[in-house]
């Protein structure tokens, strides 16, 4: 089962770094330079990690049956969530939207983790 789950992840980051280089070969030098500069402020770089590294923590937190895990990676979407939606509300309706999930999200995650249902 942990070779398995290890051969598991290591596909995930080689798919992943697979398919971004596949996508940043294919941006234009105009967009390349955009994203260039986008990386020297790692800050926005966190946050939009947030959401992918919480969704990761999810799925490999099922086979090791962790709640401690589980409730880590809620966070994390939720939080990545209400970021990513607050960016997006300067420019549409749909980060509101966003922001409320995730709002949601963290708060039934904190209520499951105090086990204020209860």
């Amino acid at each position: 089962m942990d070779i398995a789950l290890g051969i598991g992840i290591v596909l995930v980051l080689v798919f992943g770094a697979a398919s971004a280089r596949k996508e940043y070969s294919k941006l234009t030098a105009e967009e390349k330079e955009k994203f260039k500069g986008e990386l020297r402020n790692p800050l926005g770089l966190l946050f939009a990690i947030l959401m992918p590294m919480g969704s990761l923590l999810v799925f490999i937190s099922i086979p090791f049956q962790s709640v401690i895990l589980k409730m880590i990676a809620f966070g994390l979407i939720g939080t990545g969530l209400i970021i990513e939606g607050a960016e997006l509300s300067k420019h549409t309706s749909k980060g509101m939207l966003m922001v409320v999930i995730g709002a949601s999200t963290v708060l039934i995650t904190g209520f499951f983790a105090t086990k204020s249902f209860w």
